[in-house]
């Protein structure tokens, strides 16, 4: 015989559990559309530390990119990294915007990738409570390092969320 007061306890924690973990991911949502909207649709420049790379550097090459796309010279282009971040947004501009605007949103979407990897890192491997990751989870992104250069195209967040990812 079950013990249905059991699996009734179960399914309301489940349930509980499931949308307190909807509200986190809400909140890690949050701060990025808030600056998203401040930024007018990012259509504004946020003033950061090594922020002029975007336009001196990195736009140039995923521009140059998208143009000789899918014969890009990775052999002779001006940076100092490798290729893989100009490629990945040439290719993302090539067949939806190569909009400067747009391609900053592929990286904001990154950097909430990274936020949620962050939470359910914490959540789910090192089985700390939802609000606790949360706030773990939040007071990492939101760090200048990390938060700012979200709106900007950067080589940083795809290189921070392949890192987490790994760890993860």
């Amino acid at each position: 015989m079950m013990n249905t007061n059991n699996d009734k306890a179960s399914s309301t924690i489940a349930k509980l559990d499931y949308w307190q973990t909807a509200i986190a991911m809400f909140a890690l949502a949050l701060p990025f559309v808030v600056t998203v909207i401040l930024l007018h649709g990012l259509r504004d420049h946020i003033s950061t530390f090594h922020g002029t790379d975007e336009e001196n550097y990195h736009y140039p090459i995923i521009l140059r990119f998208i143009e000789t796309f899918p014969r890009m010279e990775l052999w002779d282009y001006p940076a100092s990294m490798t290729p893989l971040f100009h490629v990945l947004f040439a290719t993302i501009g090539k067949i939806a915007s190569p909009t400067l605007p747009f391609l900053r949103g592929v990286n904001v979407t990154i950097s909430y990738a990274c936020a949620l990897l962050l939470f359910f890192m914490f959540r789910l491997s090192l089985k700390i409570d939802v609000w606790t990751s949360l706030l773990i989870a939040l007071a990492l992104i939101l760090s200048p390092y990390i938060f700012g250069i979200s709106f900007l195209l950067l080589t940083d967040s795809l290189a921070a969320l392949f890192a987490i990812a790994a760890i993860f």
